[in-house]
């Protein structure tokens, strides 16, 4: 079986990876897997995708094995977008819990509360790269909801489903993430670009 590693140090996001692709053919690595827990990536990119191609590019020189990452964040319309391509650095070190309360603070004179979550994927094998993006659209709640999911995902309303991405079970989360839909994407990429490699 094929490994890809997947470049996170985030048990939430590897968890989530795993359970997105499930139905591939391959084996997903942690960088914690490899031994590889104490790199840090600088992420100086100025888009998502940006970010996604420096975090495998910076692996390939620890691993020949395939690589996957993303570059994930929330971006709020009235705040002009942020926090961006900055959603994890946010706040400094302070814990999500905290984050989520600073952003929710901003918001509280602001009629307009919609954001989206947007996700840029980049998957490199041999030298070969594909990318993907995949976005879902929603609205700032007014304080957290849920318990399930990480990050943001507690203050993240979802219209459609009347309940925010803290509030859904992975399988639900995951028929509509931006994550899923930016890995939906890279699978159709690759399948009709490297249709081998995923079995």
């Amino acid at each position: 079986m094929k490994h890809i590693v997947v470049a996170t140090h985030n048990p939430g996001k590897m968890k989530e990876f795993r359970y997105i692709l499930r139905h591939w053919n391959v084996e997903l690595m942690s960088l914690e897997d490899l031994g590889l827990d104490e790199i840090d990536i600088l992420e100086d990119g100025d888009t998502f995708l940006d970010n996604a191609r420096i975090k495998v590019e910076t692996l390939r020189q620890f691993t020949r094995d395939p690589i996957l990452s993303d570059d994930s964040g929330l971006c709020i319309s009235a705040l002009d977008g942020r926090p961006g391509i900055h959603s994890s650095r946010f706040g400094g070190r302070a814990p999500y819990s905290v984050k989520r309360k600073l952003l929710v603070r901003e918001l509280e004179d602001k009629e307009d509360r919609s954001a989206h979550f947007i996700c840029a994927a980049a998957l490199l094998i041999g030298e070969k790269l594909y990318t993907a993006e995949g976005i879902v659209r929603g609205e700032i709640s007014k304080e957290d909801i849920g318990d399930k999911g990480f990050g943001y995902d507690s203050i993240f309303y979802y219209p459609p489903l009347k309940k925010t991405f803290g509030q859904m079970e992975m399988e639900e989360k995951h028929s509509l993430s931006h994550r899923y839909e930016a890995l939906k994407a890279l699978e159709e990429i690759v399948r009709r670009e490297d249709p081998d490699f995923l079995g």
